[in-house]
């Protein structure tokens, strides 16, 4: 099947192409509420979509570009969709897990010392979905400053959770 960029499509979109199997939205910014209409509708007539959303983008701070300059907002979010299919995002929010916790170098050039930041984690497979193919193979991934997706109880869209944190998160 052919792959779309919705920047390829235009960023005002009236309609997801017919032909997408599964629909991919890494980092949504900046996207029109026509554009969102149209991935809703796709959403709703039981489209599949992965989704990958940023409370807080490290590389975008790190690498801004002419779409994101510095001081521009570094997360991303489709809130709308979001709040009509019951899963809502803060994006003020991010997970932290003690269990997950990466270890890093903290202190000072003098006195270097290995620390657990909760805000990085560390998942391993326990922490992933193997019933679903697009984890199934996977044994470790790392993310930083990971958002909280967490489907409300009266939601109506099916949501399958690929990547979990532990009961010692927050």
């Amino acid at each position: 099947k052919p792959l779309y960029d919705i920047k390829d499509l235009s960023s005002d979109i009236d309609a997801i192409p017919s032909d997408v199997d599964v629909l991919m939205i890494a980092h949504p910014q900046h996207l029109t509420d026509k554009t969102l209409y149209a991935i809703d509708q796709y959403v709703l007539k039981g489209g599949k979509t992965l989704v990958f959303v940023d409370p807080n983008s490290e590389t975008q701070q790190m690498h801004p570009s002419q779409l994101n300059p510095p001081g521009m907002p570094l997360d991303s979010n489709l809130p709308k969709p979001f709040k009509a299919w019951g899963l809502p995002m803060d994006s003020k929010q991010v997970a932290g897990d003690r269990r997950a916790a990466r270890r890093v170098n903290a202190g000072t050039q003098q006195h270097v010392e290995a620390m657990d930041y909760v805000a990085w984690l560390s998942l391993d497979q326990q922490d992933l979905n193997h019933e679903s193919p697009i984890t199934a193979d996977l044994t470790h991934i790392n993310m930083a400053s990971a958002g909280i997706l967490q489907p409300e109880k009266d939601a109506k869209t099916t949501i399958t959770p690929l990547i979990s944190t532990s009961v010692d998160s927050m």
